[in-house]
């Protein structure tokens, strides 16, 4: 069984802040917390029970607080304590250790009934007088003996498994051995731990669901790589996507009426004036009710959520919006806009009535109806006076109201380059997590081929970006890795023109004045003037690589050739 990825974890730090491991995986999500189907949890789920010890010897934390509860006090959720007395670590066994699992069952009301396994170091037996005997803090410190790593190392345990009901296994990842490890940000350690867990002949472990962020706007310079952070997540399987655009509207966006073509019965009067119907229909056009990006993705959310066949993971769906900055997203999400707060428990905190077109198509079209969705309980929300119903089951199969499931996840992309025509208000803003791109160096190996003239594109990029940033002030146009799609790891003279520099001439540098020696070209009679976009180019329009060859070269510093050496490497032996 997989376990979220630090959740059992030692001596990391995201963005500064010391990582907090909450020591549990959940064995089932959405709706109800029904286990998730695993011949994985099956063997655990046998084990705990063949290893189970009585209750009231059993002691853990729970909670935000760290409350310690016996297994018997009522309010603990504790359901069994379990000791593993034979512990393998990367399939070695470990001397005379001994680990704990408790597994609890969630009393809180945001997750009511969910099932989790508890690995944390304040899992304890007690004995006859109720002091501690055994626990996981001393276990994991065998386990940090036994993969030779000192107190400060970064390393993680990523999957547990029981093998004949009664040896617990677990896999660990090390990050650094003797030292702890920093992150940007959480989809980097992902990235990282991922990797190792990969050279480890183990497949990778998916960010939690949403990653925490139901919406989530992806922001940074052109090219950073913003949907692919989200095409990492998302396939045609899970997500839908929409791109906005200054014509973008509600009814664009949501839905509305429109003519379409639908088969028609037809009649006729037989001999006898009787009416019967004919085979053949008719095809005419009728108004009706056709959904946009956003309803047809709330309607599968739900079946989503509410499906017994799906689980964990694959109930979550995504509705991807590219280009969210370059629409009137007052204007485009409308009554929508109060879906987006979430309560704690994932689910819209407020409620809104649709109007009368979409009640009606949410409850009677045959492709789109929530009748038939298995929801039974009323979605509800803690408040500082008890918990509130948000909405009625009965409202929501309906279409009478719409409120947002915890799985359905809007994600976005925004280009910080692009001058939006309708700026996003702060009230909608607030509604959002925001997750920065920074331009780096992805590590392909792309160069910039101009005849015989090669030129890394990274060290291109850390160049031009360097006067971007000194003429705009501003990163914001600056150029990530993927701003151009190399073919063959080969950017040529024709994408670079017609890419790269009609970008930097006419969206960044055309109200700046450029200095340096690769924005100077010799003109006719010796005079020296300012390289313009044109002179890339030859009169009959095709490329002018000496032109171009002449600025790479200058912008990018070249490597000194030794002497006695060629651009190709040292002189063979005995070369003249």
């Amino acid at each position: 069984m997989k376990l979220d990825l630090t959740s059992f974890a030692f001596g990391f730090a995201i963005n500064g802040s010391n990582g907090n491991p909450n020591w549990a995986t959940a064995l089932g999500q959405g709706y109800l917390h029904k286990i998730n189907q695993s011949d994985s949890i099956n063997e655990i789920l046998k084990g705990l029970i063949y290893c189970s010890v009585p209750l009231d010897r059993v002691q853990t934390k729970i909670g935000k607080g760290g409350k310690v509860y016996k297994g018997t006090d009522p309010e603990s959720g504790i359901v069994t304590g379990s000791v593993f007395n034979k512990v393998y670590v990367n399939g070695n066994l470990v001397p005379d250790c001994k680990v704990i699992i408790v597994l609890t069952k969630d009393t809180t009301p945001s997750h009511e009934g969910r099932l989790r396994l508890k690995y944390s170091p304040h899992n304890a037996i007690l004995n006859e007088q109720g002091d501690v005997t055994l626990s996981n803090a001393d276990q994991i410190e065998k386990i940090r003996a036994a993969l030779n790593l000192t107190p400060n190392a970064c390393w993680f345990v990523y999957e547990i498994e029981v093998v004949g009901q009664d040896a617990l296994y677990l896999s660990a990842g090390i990050a650094d051995s003797s030292a702890n490890v920093s992150y940007a940000s959480t989809s980097d350690l992902h990235d990282k731990w991922n990797d190792i867990i990969v050279a480890a002949g183990g497949s990778p472990i998916k960010l939690p669901e949403g990653d925490g962020a139901y919406q989530l706007i992806t922001y940074g310079a052109p090219g950073t790589g913003k949907s692919h952070e989200i095409d990492n997540r998302t396939d045609e399987s899970n997500s839908i996507r929409v791109t906005f655009h200054p014509d973008t509207d509600y009814a664009a966006f949501v839905g509305t009426y429109k003519p379409t073509m639908d088969e028609q019965e037809r009649y006729a009067l037989d001999a006898t004036g009787k009416t019967h119907k004919i085979e053949a229909k008719e095809k005419s056009i009728v108004y009706s009710f056709v959904p946009q990006t956003f309803m047809k993705a709330y309607v599968e959310a739900w079946r989503r959520y509410t499906s017994v066949d799906l689980q964990g993971d694959a109930k979550t769906y995504y509705l991807v919006i590219e280009e969210i900055n370059r629409g009137n997203c007052a204007q485009i999400f409308g009554d929508l806009f109060q879906l987006l707060d979430r309560a704690d428990n994932g689910f819209s905190a407020y409620a809104i009535a649709p109007d009368d077109d979409i009640q009606k198509f949410l409850g009677t079209n045959k492709d789109y109806k929530l009748a038939d969705i298995s929801l039974s309980e009323d979605i509800k929300k803690m408040t500082e006076t008890g918990e509130k119903v948000i909405a009625t089951a009965a409202d929501i199969k309906a279409g009478k109201k719409l409120v947002l499931p915890p799985n359905l996840c809007i994600w976005a992309t925004m280009n910080t380059s692009d001058q939006s025509l309708f700026p996003m208000d702060s009230a909608f803003k607030r509604r959002w997590d925001w997750k920065y791109v920074p331009i780096k160096n992805a590590n392909l190996g792309w160069e910039i081929v101009v005849g015989d003239c090669e030129v890394d594109w990274w060290k291109f990029l850390v160049e031009i970006n360097k006067i971007v940033k000194g003429v705009t002030n501003s990163a914001d146009k600056q150029l990530g890795y993927f701003f151009v799609k190399a073919k063959d790891s080969v950017i040529d003279a024709e994408m670079f023109v017609n890419k790269v520099a009609f970008y930097l001439w006419n969206d960044v540098f055309k109200d700046c004045e450029l200095d340096g020696d690769a924005f100077k070209i010799e003109r006719e009679g010796g005079e020296v003037d300012v390289l313009a976009f044109q002179d890339f180019f030859k009169e009959d329009g095709t490329i002018n690589e000496e032109v171009l060859k002449n600025f790479l070269t200058k912008l990018v510093p070249q490597p000194e050739t030794a002497p006695g050496e060629s651009e190709a490497g040292p002189a063979a032996d005995g070369a003249a």
